[in-house]
């Protein structure tokens, strides 16, 4: 969340002066959009994104700047697919159905895939959006 901030504190005044408007994406997590049990501060943190993103949205509106958030899942890297997790189920079996995807056939996203949605905000074909969350999460966000 700091780390966020202060890029778009130092992001944002050069985006201005350059005039030509924009696109920032905050990456999130689907912890920013559904809080789940044993990651309390993680979800504090990806929340408190969202609301970044939101105030960020409505003061650089009047730049033509966009700013939105995605929320991924499990992605194929070594932080989504950290077998530790599974100690955390062990312990805590009912934890277990927060964690299920609604899409099976694909429960864990490739790292295209989530390049693919920043590809699509940063562009044109997005330009009506901002302040907006993109749940990039196999339907996790809903279970």
């Amino acid at each position: 969340l700091t780390g966020v901030f202060k890029t778009l504190k130092a992001a944002a005044p050069a985006m201005i002066d350059a005039g030509n408007g924009g696109s920032i994406i905050v990456v999130s997590s689907v912890a920013g959009l559904k809080a789940m049990p044993g990651q309390a501060n993680y979800a504090a943190a990806k929340f408190g994104l969202v609301g970044l993103t939101q105030a960020a949205a409505k003061e650089l509106g009047e730049f033509n700047i966009r700013v939105n958030s995605i929320h991924p899942y499990g992605v194929d890297t070594p932080m989504g697919t950290d077998v530790s997790v599974l100690q955390l189920f062990e312990k805590h079996p009912s934890w277990g159905p927060s964690f299920v995807p609604i899409l099976t056939e694909k429960p864990i996203a490739d790292p295209d895939d989530i390049s693919n949605a920043v590809l699509f905000l940063a562009g044109d074909g997005a330009k009506t959006i901002t302040g907006s969350q993109m749940a990039l999460d196999q339907g996790n966000s809903k279970v």
